[in-house]
């Protein structure tokens, strides 16, 4: 928190201005998280096409809110996933511990110590954020092989002269079909 936000919070007593800092708060972080998603997304346009950054960004925007149930489905599953992800890494580092700090694994021989769930929650707390940091690297990836899905979905349709670009096992776990494949089914 910034020192003029302090000063602002520490003069004011009247529950109105505390009001209107709440709201702005709130605005400017719905704000941030809204960048922060578009210059994603940004990023992955610009890796992909070779445009400039606005540009990017508003085909980004474009084919993102065009496909918003998708993108909502996606984001959610991916997200508790990798939280998941986060949570069993940090569990299982922190039972690993409890049986080395309690002298439970007969091979190692951990330091004596009165209270052996401090270290266990120092070693908790930074595998989670160690772990956050990998797995952040899984979810831009599945920002961008989904993005590309999208992409291919767009450009193409499946057809002879401009057929898919993605996997069939990709294509039948988001439920593209070929325009070929539903005529026969029908």
């Amino acid at each position: 928190m910034s020192t003029s936000t302090k000063k602002c919070e520490e003069h004011s007593k009247n529950a109105v201005a505390k009001a209107i800092i709440c709201m702005c708060r709130c605005c400017f972080w719905c704000l941030e998280s809204f960048l922060k998603f578009i210059s994603s997304n940004a990023y992955i346009m610009m890796a992909i096409h070779g445009k400039n950054f606005f540009s990017s960004a508003s085909d980004a925007f474009k084919l993102l809110s065009s496909n918003i149930i998708r993108v909502v489905v996606i984001d959610q599953v991916a997200d508790f996933l990798l939280f998941l992800g986060k949570v069993v890494v940090t569990a299982f580092m922190g039972l690993l511990s409890y049986y080395v700090f309690s002298n439970r694994i007969g091979f190692i021989d951990a330091p004596s110590v009165n209270y052996y769930w401090v270290p266990i929650l120092v070693i908790c707390t930074s595998t989670y954020f160690i772990a956050a940091s990998f797995f952040n690297v899984y979810d831009m990836a599945v920002d961008t092989i989904f993005l590309c899905f999208l992409e291919d979905s767009e450009i193409n349709d499946g057809s002879s002269d401009r057929p898919y670009y993605m996997s069939s096992e990709l294509r039948e776990i988001l439920h593209k079909k070929r325009p070929d494949s539903a005529k026969s089914e029908n």
